[in-house]
């Protein structure tokens, strides 16, 4: 899968993952490194020393010196994984030299894979179980385009990713990203 870079590195961890935005400010205490916000899906978790994985951040420019607090604290994550970016998390992480990129994530994963909004659509409203269908899915097609497997993004364990920013010749800006997802089921998909 190919991103963009934000602030360039190399980051390994476990990644803790939320399909919702995280405001950075009075969502995230700077001394401690714990999700604070309420009702926020990692309230209560730790991000010291993981990926942290988001859509994209929210909340007040303010963000920007909680990143860095975070890490001047010892508590920042290793590295930031954004689908979409804005000024808040971009500022932040280069203050804070923390490795960060963006144009990743489970939308942008399944576009890799030919299952585009259209597709999605068209899947969750045949063949995905009704639980399912308003989540978030990570799908892999199999080659005749006609079957495969997905997986509820909220059902992955804690994964390693491993990515890199680097400066390659012609196009300074891509991100290679391989990672190793471990999850608790994999329902097949008859299309």
């Amino acid at each position: 899968m190919k991103g963009r870079m934000i602030s360039p590195g190399k980051a390994k961890g476990i990644a803790i993952v939320s399909n919702e935005p995280i405001g950075f400010y009075g969502g995230i205490d700077s001394k401690t490194g714990f999700v604070i916000e309420e009702g926020h899906p990692l309230e209560g978790r730790c991000i010291k020393d993981k990926i942290l994985v988001f859509p994209c951040g929210k909340g007040s420019t303010v963000g920007s010196y909680v990143i860095y607090g975070l890490k001047k604290n010892g508590v920042a994550p290793r590295g930031i994984i954004n689908e979409e970016t804005e000024t808040i998390v971009a500022t932040g992480v280069i203050l804070a030299g923390i490795t960060a990129g963006f144009g990743m994530g489970v939308k942008a994963y399944n576009e890799s894979n030919g299952v585009d909004s259209e597709k999605m659509e068209a899947l969750k409203n045949t063949v995905i179980p009704d639980y399912d269908r308003s989540k978030d899915l990570i799908i892999n097609m199999n080659p005749d385009g006609r079957s495969g497997t997905y997986i509820n993004a909220a059902y992955i364990n804690p994964f390693s990713v491993i990515f890199t920013l680097k400066l390659v010749y012609g196009s300074s800006k891509l991100i290679h990203l391989r990672n190793q997802l471990s999850y608790l089921s994999s329902p097949c998909l008859n299309v």
